[in-house]
């Protein structure tokens, strides 16, 4: 349908009247897309020629569809994402690549070289992985291997990569922010630390406690029972509530030891 098809029967049929050719699409109503070619011909008439282009824009708009769900994918994605052809230049990149390894906008466009991205990623990792990057996407190795790692950048942060071989030569990089959990890793390395020390103290107070407290009161315990045998030697009535007394408070202050060391045991 046409909003004005007058002017649009007048433009075809002009073709009869031209010198050159004319090109148009026609929109069928039932989804068809038609290419018209007029070919005005030099002793008069007009060779029509009608082009079903249906399928080939159909195909077009589902890979134009797919490309841009794809750039909007890699575009939003946390994680950073690097391609490089085989000649080391840098295919494509996600922003989270740059933002990841502080790079500007124009370090990381198209084209530019491996070799150029390492001498700035380099700056800003001590024990930088970019020397077996560079490796990797220019060797000529006839094993391509993934290669899994992690490093951590001079601000502290903690990005984990993973490099991946593709088809025609080319390599994926990614890399992921992990700086949290290595944190709470190291704190739960640190608080596990802190426990064995002072599961190890506490070894060290039992075994204080047991040599210092318990052998001297075994020995006192021991010693008062010898004194209150009749073999050794006859005691007044003083001296014997005094042995009582000194052997009932060992006895109880031995309890008292025995249950700490128990508590500290448990």
């Amino acid at each position: 349908e046409q909003p004005e098809w007058r002017r649009w029967k007048e433009s075809l049929l002009g073709a009869y009247r031209a010198v050159e050719s004319q090109e148009h699409w026609w929109h069928l109503p039932d989804g068809k897309t038609i290419r018209v070619v007029a070919n005005p011909q030099p002793k008069g008439g007009v060779t029509w020629v009608f082009e079903n282009l249906t399928e080939k824009m159909d195909l077009e708009s589902r890979y134009q569809t797919a490309v841009r769900v794809q750039g909007e994918t890699l575009d939003n994605l946390a994680e950073g994402v690097a391609v490089f052809g085989p000649d080391g230049r840098l295919r494509f990149s996600n922003p989270a690549f740059a933002a990841l390894w502080g790079l500007d906008t124009d370090a990381a466009k198209p084209n530019v070289h491996v070799s150029t991205i390492r001498d700035l990623c380099d700056r800003r990792a001590a024990d930088s992985p970019w020397r077996w990057f560079v490796a990797a996407v220019t060797g000529f190795d006839d094993e391509r291997r993934d290669r899994h790692g992690q490093t951590e950048l001079n601000n502290g942060t903690v990005l984990r990569y993973a490099m991946i071989p593709l088809p025609n030569g080319q390599v994926m990089m990614t890399f992921v922010d992990v700086t949290d959990s290595v944190n709470v890793e190291r704190a739960l390395k640190d608080k596990n630390e802190a426990l064995e020390k002072s599961d190890q103290l506490k070894n060290e107070f039992v075994q204080h406690v047991s040599y210092e407290l318990r052998s001297p009161l075994t020995n006192i315990i021991g010693f008062t029972e010898l004194l209150s045998l009749p073999s050794t030697g006859p005691l007044n009535q003083k001296q014997r509530e005094y042995v009582e007394h000194v052997s009932s408070s060992s006895s109880v202050l031995l309890t008292i030891v025995n249950d700490i060391l128990d508590l500290a045991t448990v």
